[in-house]
C-alpha cells in the first residue's frame, strides 16, 4: 500500500453510487461452489463496504493487487477513521445504505419464492410417487388373487393363446366373459 495524502472524494458520481450499492448488496448473497445454492451471507457486508470505500471514495492511496484491502484499512488508524467518518457522516452513504437494504430485502424475497416453488414441485412429485405406489400395490394385490386362482403355467398358456388370436371380436368376447364372471349380474 502506498499512501500519498489520503482524502475522500467530495462528489461521488451516480455510477459510483450504483456500483457501491450493487457490490455491497451482492456481498449479502454468495453461491455455494459445490451445490450452486445461493447462501445469505450478511457477514461479508463490512468487507464489501471497506473495499468499495477504497475503490470509489478514497483517493491518494494505492493498493497492490495481492494486498488485503480490508485488513490494511482496518489496521491503519488514519484510513480507518476516514472510513468510519464516511460511514457515519456522509449523506451519499446514507442513501446507499437505504438502497442496499431495499435490494437485500427484495433478493431475500426472491430466494424465498424460489425455495417455495421448488418445495411445491418436490411435494407434487412426492404425491405422484405415492399415487404410483398405491397403483403398484393394487396391481400386486390383483396379481396375487389371480395367482391363487390360476397357476402361473395356466396364465402363461392363456397369454400365449390370446396373443395368437388376431380377431379383435374374439378378444373382446373373452374380455366380456371374464368381466361377467368377475362381476355377477344382480337380479
Amino acid at each position: 500500500m502506498k499512501k500519498v495524502n489520503p482524502q475522500l472524494k467530495e462528489i461521488l458520481p451516480i455510477s459510483d453510487k450504483i456500483a457501491i450499492t450493487n457490490l455491497i448488496t451482492n456481498a449479502y448473497f454468495t453461491k455455494e461452489e459445490e451445490t450452486g445454492k445461493t447462501e445469505y451471507t450478511p457477514y461479508f457486508r463490512e468487507i464489501a463496504q471497506i473495499r468499495c470505500f477504497a475503490s470509489y471514495v478514497l483517493t491518494g492511496v494505492e493498493f497492490e493487487e495481492q494486498e488485503d484491502v480490508y485488513e490494511l484499512i482496518r489496521s491503519d488508524s488514519e484510513l480507518l477513521l476516514m472510513y468510519s467518518d464516511w460511514i457515519a457522516l456522509n449523506k451519499d452513504y446514507d442513501q446507499i445504505s437505504i438502497d442496499v437494504k431495499d435490494l437485500v430485502d427484495y433478493r431475500k424475497k426472491l430466494l424465498l419464492k424460489q425455495n417455495d416453488t421448488v418445495s411445491a414441485y418436490v411435494t407434487d412429485l412426492l404425491k405422484e410417487q405415492l399415487k404410483l405406489q398405491k397403483l403398484q400395490d393394487t396391481l400386486l394385490s390383483q396379481q396375487k388373487k389371480i395367482n391363487e386362482t390360476i397357476s402361473p403355467d395356466e396364465q402363461r398358456s392363456f397369454y400365449e393363446k390370446i396373443m395368437k388370436v388376431k380377431d379383435e371380436d374374439v378378444i373382446s368376447k373373452i374380455v366380456e366373459l371374464v368381466h361377467k364372471k368377475e362381476t355377477p349380474e344382480q337380479s
